[in-house]
């Protein structure tokens, strides 16, 4: 890039995401436990989000349950695993490194 040009980053929206996945379906429903926010059902091509969530939880979750669907299913052994790389992901997705450095320099 030549001097004076600006890198632009887009910022990922999980709810366009949702919607590019072919045949899947989104369910709002009682999950049952306060710590489960969502949960993705391969076979029925479903993501189910607990209800009652804030704006931030529904974004967080949905970019969460769309990264599962993108990795795909995964071996039950590997389950522990495959949460924390689905989290990193997401992470990644919703926090640029430009609003990660924005959010150290306001902590200090």
């Amino acid at each position: 890039m030549g001097s004076g040009s600006v890198t632009v980053m887009h910022r990922h929206h999980p709810w366009r995401a949702l919607r590019a996945l072919t045949g899947w379906t989104l369910h709002w429903a009682d999950l049952g436990d306060p710590d489960l926010l969502g949960v993705t059902d391969y076979q029925a091509r479903t993501i189910t989000l607990a209800s009652g969530m804030t704006q931030a939880q529904r974004r967080s979750t949905i970019a969460h349950e769309v990264a599962h669907v993108e990795r795909g299913p995964v071996p039950a052994h590997l389950e522990a695993r495959e949460e924390v790389a689905v989290d990193v992901l997401a992470a990644r997705r919703l926090i640029t490194l430009e609003m990660l450095a924005d959010g150290l320099r306001w902590a200090r």
